[in-house]
């Protein structure tokens, strides 16, 4: 698939719960495309790149593609506010040629300061925090902001989030989908928020897939949702066009407004 081309990236949005003046955002999800054209469910596909050993070249793959592709819309991004995840494996951590890589294509793109964000998961922070602390340190001078994908599964991260500068927990979907019928989940999910309040961080929770959840999270707090009640993953290129198109038109009225 990547000799042939045959990856592609999609777009779900996150959207403020609480805030309705939020432009919330969107996070990147990396596709394959079939022979026949048709999309490979995204498990078997990270799954593969695993044992493949692959993650760190998908890392860059997603890293230059993402940025090539968001780079002349931002314009866009500047005036709308909206910020764009996008995800990066464990291996990648303390790999010097793909942070280099990184930085050198961030300059290339001049997106605006803090539209872009990088997740990471909370297991690969935690296995190498030195690593994760340091590259955090350095793309934070470049304007990214970061978020802990996953979080509430970890058994050590509670005694180093404070260490870690990131702007933003992901509430791992394996409490939030219960969460309206399990009150551990519920609690723990209470304790998430509560914990990320204190630390002056934002919230999102995944795997919002029903309007009983959406509703029980946002009664609990939590800043941002995603998931199929919010809306599925679509192109990110058709995305981005209609979103300038968006865009245009509200700047337009705003200046026959003024």
């Amino acid at each position: 698939a990547l000799k042939a081309d045959r990856l592609v990236l999609y777009a779900q949005r996150i959207a403020p719960l609480n805030r309705p003046s939020a432009a919330g955002g969107y996070e990147l999800l990396l596709r394959m495309l079939a022979e026949d054209g048709t999309l490979v469910a995204p498990g078997p596909l990270i799954m593969a790149a695993q044992r493949c050993q692959l993650l760190p070249t998908i890392d860059r793959w997603v890293i230059q593609r993402s940025l090539q592709m968001l780079s002349p819309y931002r314009s866009m991004l500047r005036s709308s506010g909206l910020t764009m995840s996008i995800n990066m494996s464990g291996q990648s951590l303390g790999d010097a040629t793909c942070l280099q890589q990184f930085k050198e294509q961030l300059r290339a793109a001049n997106l605006p300061s803090g539209c872009l964000t990088v997740e990471i998961t909370e297991q690969a922070a935690v296995t190498n925090m030195a690593r994760a602390s340091a590259m955090i340190e350095d793309l934070r001078g470049f304007g990214c902001s970061f978020a802990l994908d996953d979080f509430g599964t970890g058994a050590n991260t509670l005694s180093h989030l404070k260490n870690l500068k990131v702007s933003r927990v992901k509430i791992d979907g394996s409490f939030v989908r219960d969460i309206v019928t399990d009150r551990n989940s519920l609690a723990t999910v209470k304790a998430i928020v509560e914990l990320a309040k204190t630390l002056s961080m934002e919230t999102v929770a995944e795997y919002v897939e029903s309007d009983a959840i959406l509703a029980m999270v946002r009664k609990l707090g939590v800043d941002f949702a995603q998931g199929f009640a919010i809306g599925k993953p679509q192109p990110l290129d058709k995305l981005l066009h209609d979103l300038d198109s968006v865009e245009a038109s509200r700047m337009r009225r705003t200046f026959l407004e003024g």
